[in-house]
């Protein structure tokens, strides 16, 4: 009798469309459990496979991995892993790459369960930088941390927006005003340059207990956002009603999309199993209509363009302000919407910027300049 035929092998896959059925009914621990006793199955019948096949050891093993993934047996999903990742010479490349990505998910989602409990619902969001200056595995340090910067502050505003949550003008919000929403950051993966982020929120009250989690329909909303925003301005606009927040999400998209210059391309995804969701791939072209979708959004036909060095960011008190060094060496104040660049000016300090301004009055008759829009500058294409 083969691998193939092992009546333990059939038991696991009955098992595991159980499971998957229970979860689709929001059984979540009957699905866990029946989860938990396919991994065992599918792990006997995996260790059983000989070096002399590791196609199908790997296919096995990866698959039994999985299973304790799903049970949320985090320790012993993690512990399987790597026996089998103890003997690489029979396991194949790819599988033994797949495995080991498959251990870091556990890993990870195991550390954020210890953070935030064992109840709380985790969703995996990924961002991949691709092209430019990025390599394999490598990425200058600043567009790393800007990306991971704009994504969690504009998964925050996602949570808001969902929560009917008036435009917050100031300061952070606080988690226990998003559901108790957390996100947190895992090292990166090797493969171009991918940012793992975990978006968690605390249990579902037992009134949403048949509804999506919190922390899933943020990635959901998230992704879907950017979808439209790969769409267009105009489609973007189309979803979001109120104009800050349209604003908010349209400027921060046009952050995340790549310049072409010190990244090719840019894409969100969530690697999970419990939900479908469709990723978002953004290109250098993405970046340009978002600006200009900003500029026709905020009326700015008539504004003026200031290049230079931003040197001075303030966002605290009655008036804030960015001081921005020109090519001339002067340095040129400008006043800023409260709470409109809170979520993306911080990466921008120290490097050359575009400012889109105003000129609008005060309330003493002074005049003063407003900024509309801030860019990091492009590099002129050749």
């Amino acid at each position: 009798m083969g691998a193939l035929d092992d009546p333990r092998g059939h038991e696991s896959e009955r098992l595991a469309f159980e499971a998957e059925r229970a979860w689709a009914r929001g059984e979540r621990e009957r699905a866990r459990l029946l989860f938990a006793q396919a991994a065992q199955l599918e792990a006997q019948v995996a260790l059983s496979i000989g070096a002399e096949e590791p196609r199908l050891r790997s296919v096995l093993a990866i698959s039994a991995v999985a299973l304790g993934f799903k049970a949320a047996r985090y320790e012993e999903a993690a512990a399987l892993a790597h026996r089998f990742l103890g003997s690489p010479g029979e396991l194949t490349r790819q599988g033994h790459h797949d495995l080991w990505e498959l251990l870091q998910q556990c890993l990870g989602e195991a550390e954020v369960l210890a953070q935030m409990g064992q109840d709380a619902e985790v969703v995996p969001l990924q961002v991949k930088l691709e092209g430019g200056l990025v390599r394999p595995g490598l990425a200058p340090v600043g567009i790393v941390r800007e990306r991971q910067q704009l994504t969690s502050a504009l998964l925050v505003r996602v949570a808001e927006w969902r929560l009917a949550r008036p435009f917050r003008k100031r300061g952070d919000a606080r988690k226990e005003e998003l559901g108790h929403l957390q996100v947190f950051e895992a090292p990166a993966l090797a493969a171009s340059y991918g940012l793992r982020l975990y978006v968690s929120s605390a249990a579902q009250p037992l009134e949403r207990a048949q509804e999506r989690p919190f922390s899933q329909e943020v990635v959901e909303t998230f992704l879907e956002l950017a979808r439209a925003a790969i769409v267009g301005p105009q489609q973007l606009g189309q979803r979001i009603q109120e104009s800050d927040y349209r604003s908010a999400f349209m400027l921060g998209f046009r952050e995340l999309a790549p310049d072409g210059d010190s990244v090719g391309q840019v894409s969100f995804s969530s690697p999970t199993w419990r939900f479908r969701a469709q990723p978002s791939v953004f290109h250098p072209e993405h970046r340009k209509a978002l600006s200009q979708g900003l500029v026709q959004n905020l009326g700015l036909g008539d504004a003026t363009r200031v290049v230079g060095r931003l040197m001075v960011i303030s966002l605290r008190g009655k008036k804030p302000f960015i001081q921005v060094e020109t090519e001339d060496r002067e340095l040129v104040t400008f006043r800023l919407k409260k709470g409109a660049f809170d979520d993306t000016i911080g990466p921008k300090l120290n490097h050359r910027v575009v400012v889109l301004s105003e000129v609008k009055q005060g309330r003493y008759g002074a005049s003063e300049l407003f900024a509309a829009d801030v860019s990091l500058e492009v590099p002129v294409e050749n």
